[in-house]
């Protein structure tokens, strides 16, 4: 039965790649890249997932201050339900000033 081998690197972009070989199979190193120890991978493998997570929740707070502007300018003029339709705004009710 072949053994396989894992290997980790770092490419230049920041980005990460494995490369699984079995055994006798020469495979080259990504250019540019750096080898890595698993722990390192796993390590900068868990940065990435938690700024993707920071950069998904910023999006979504994004997206919902603009509903809620769009809502809160078109509930001055259209009934409630029709103001959150046309806003996307799926939020409480808001105080009005």
């Amino acid at each position: 039965m072949d053994q396989t081998t894992t290997s980790y690197y770092q490419l230049p972009d920041g980005g990460l790649r494995t490369v699984t070989t079995s055994e006798g199979v020469d495979v080259s190193v990504p250019d540019g890249a750096m080898g890595v120890s698993a722990e390192e991978y796993e390590a900068a493998l868990a940065a990435i997932e938690e700024q993707r997570a920071r950069d998904e929740a910023e999006r979504q707070a994004a997206q919902e201050a603009e509903e809620r502007t769009a809502y809160i300018a078109l509930a001055a003029l259209l009934p409630d339900a029709v103001a959150r339709r046309l806003s996307g705004y799926t939020g409480g009710v808001l105080d009005s000033d």
